[in-house]
């Protein structure tokens, strides 16, 4: 569990900076939380809302990439909020956006073949269908959901393995993913831990949401429980690759 301590305690013992830096992720869930409470997205039949949906995601992409990058930079180099912006937006962004996408590319048809091979075998085998198709209708089974959670896992492991190059964009230090999945076979171990507990507070964080989103409409509150388990989870996620950099590249000690 060394990962997993190392990287929450990178987050709560730097709280103050934690926030500083991290705000705007926190603040772009609570407005696109907003966004579907008030029907401003989400609609299904205004053209707008779906292309303003589009941008929504791709503004997403590019706050998610200029905080981590920051993070990155704050806790490896000690550098203040300014300065880790300020590198940040130096053209590091762009290059941390496209490896990113790349590894992205990687991993979706690892979980759709996940998804693939537990419809097709694993879920007639031991009794729990992925779903059925009725007419032109897809009918979720029971077994969608031990599917997705599986697919989930494995996608979350292998983003790990191969995403410690995205430290490496930071701090200008360029690693191939070749090598990322090589230097990260010693922590494997680690990295399984990880991925567990980092589910387990992701699914709490969703059942909370889930709870308080009403039958039928969209609800601001849930959505901002939402923004806030994504926010935290995502910074974990970006902190394990911060403390894996450290650890494997730069010889820092692995404390917990």
């Amino acid at each position: 569990m060394k990962l997993f301590i190392h990287s929450w305690r990178q987050i709560t013992g730097n709280l103050d900076k934690f926030m500083q830096i991290t705000w705007p992720l926190l603040a772009f869930g609570v407005l696109e939380a907003g966004l579907l409470a008030t029907g401003v997205i989400g609609g299904s039949t205004a053209d707008g809302a779906s292309g303003g949906g589009m941008g929504l995601v791709f503004a997403s992409i590019f706050i998610s990439a200029l905080v981590a990058i920051a993070w990155h930079r704050f806790v490896l180099r000690s550098e203040s909020v300014g300065q880790a912006y300020a590198a940040a937006q130096s053209g590091k962004v762009w290059r941390y956006i496209g490896r990113s996408i790349l590894i992205g590319l990687i991993l979706v048809p690892v979980g759709m073949a996940v998804i693939l091979v537990y419809a097709l075998v694993i879920g007639p085998m031991i009794g729990l269908p992925f779903g059925t198709v009725s007419g032109e209708t897809f009918v979720p089974g029971p077994g969608i959901t031990p599917a997705m959670i599986i697919a989930m896992l494995l996608v979350i492991w292998l983003s790990l393995r191969l995403s410690v190059i995205l430290p490496g964009i930071a701090m200008e230090t360029p690693i191939k993913i070749s090598e990322s999945w090589a230097m990260t076979r010693r922590m494997n171990g680690q990295i399984v831990q990880f991925v567990a507990l980092l589910a387990v507070l992701t699914g709490l964080g969703m059942y909370i949401e889930y709870m308080l989103q009403p039958a039928q409409t969209y609800s601001f509150a849930a959505g901002v429980i939402g923004a806030i388990v994504y926010w935290f989870t995502a910074m974990l996620g970006v902190s394990a690759l911060t403390t894996l950099y450290g650890h494997l590249v730069e010889g820092r000690p692995l404390n917990a």
